[in-house]
């Protein structure tokens, strides 16, 4: 409904471990509003821990936004991250959903597949056979 303000929260947890890699992290946090007539709208959210860089603070007018709407983590974030917004809906406005997006990365740390030893191991002795065949006999 235009003219009202809605407060609400949330927590997103990272899970390490059990089923899940043990090295994830959050990076970054997106919003935005669903919104194509009336305003200005105003969307602000607050997450706790701190983002490094960025905030949610911006106000749309129809589908054009205005203000920073990306929160940054640098390094990622191994806890939770609970979030607090706000969404003030503004004259004829007919915003409909707030959408959020979390960025989860994770660390990759590579190590050959025991297949790939394997084939090192085939062609390794391969070589060595061919060098064996190839030295002359006294």
């Amino acid at each position: 409904m235009p003219g009202n303000t809605y407060t609400s929260g949330y927590e997103v947890a990272v899970i390490q471990g059990g089923g899940f890699p043990s090295n994830n992290f959050i990076t970054q946090l997106r919003a935005d509003i669903t919104q194509t007539v009336g305003g200005p709208t105003t969307f602000t959210e607050t997450p706790t821990p701190a983002p490094t860089t960025g905030s949610i603070n911006f106000s749309k007018t129809g589908n054009v936004v205005t203000g920073t709407f990306v929160d940054n983590w640098t390094p990622g974030l191994t806890s939770d991250l609970v979030i607090t917004d706000t969404l003030t809906t503004g004259p004829g406005s007919d915003a409909s959903a707030i959408l959020n997006t979390i960025i989860q990365s994770q660390q990759i740390v590579s190590s050959p597949e025991p297949a790939t030893l394997e084939l090192l191991g085939i062609a390794l002795t391969g070589i060595a056979t061919f060098g064996l065949c190839r030295k002359p006999r006294l």
